[in-house]
């Protein structure tokens, strides 16, 4: 639940409930404040687009986020097949 954004200028676009793969973005969650930084998980989150399911999809979605274009390219690790 995304109930901390609700209320802060610019979290707008954070929807209150996610359902599945997701992303916590520094530029959110700096919203709230030093708070959101503490010990535990950040607490704004926004869904991934598309479903994570290979290793390449989990790069893509890297890549997306730090602007690292080619990074879903990559050959998967070969321990990749022991999960």
């Amino acid at each position: 639940m995304n109930t901390r954004a609700r209320g802060h200028p610019g979290c707008g676009h954070i929807p209150l409930e996610i359902d599945g793969h997701h992303v916590h973005r520094f530029e959110d969650n700096a919203k709230l404040g030093r708070e959101a930084f503490g010990a535990g998980n950040l607490p704004l989150a926004v869904p991934v687009n598309g479903r994570l399911e290979s290793f390449r999809d989990f790069m893509r979605v890297v890549g997306e986020e730090f602007k690292i274009d080619g990074l879903d390219q990559l050959d998967p690790p070969d321990w990749t097949v022991l999960i």
